[in-house]
């Protein structure tokens, strides 16, 4: 076990300065580390929020190779915002998007209409027939 020289050990008043001397250094160089950590420039920046959704095709089989699937949107998000994301990930319904209902919980809905996390979106085609 290491000795204390014999000046601190008589002196606990001179043990007290250098603990607070040690302390205080410490404080010093963890203000210095937050303070640079603070003039990063995305430090105040909150990432945005994204919606996890789940997207179900009916019908269309030809033109993607499954039946559903999910994507993961900015929030605030828009039906018109997840139709970008669908046509970006399956470019092969970019002409069909238009002409497409989009239903929402048994509704059909607008592309203005909000999205909300955890929502299933149906795709249905418009069907010809006669």
């Amino acid at each position: 076990m290491a000795t204390e020289p014999k000046e601190f050990a008589s002196n606990p008043r001179r043990k007290a300065l250098r603990w607070l001397g040690l302390i205080g250094l410490g404080s010093g160089v963890a203000a210095l580390g937050l303070g640079s950590l603070l003039k990063a420039p995305n430090f105040f920046i909150v990432p945005p929020k994204t919606l996890r959704v789940k997207v179900v095709y009916f019908q269309m089989s030809q033109y993607v190779s499954v039946g559903q699937e999910y994507f993961d949107v900015s929030s605030p998000a828009s039906i018109g915002d997840l139709m970008e994301a669908v046509v970006q990930r399956h470019p092969s319904l970019s002409g069909m998007t238009s002409s497409m209902t989009t239903v929402v919980g048994g509704v059909p809905e607008a592309s203005t209409d909000p999205l909300n996390d955890g929502e299933e979106v149906d795709l249905v085609p418009m069907m010809a027939g006669g």
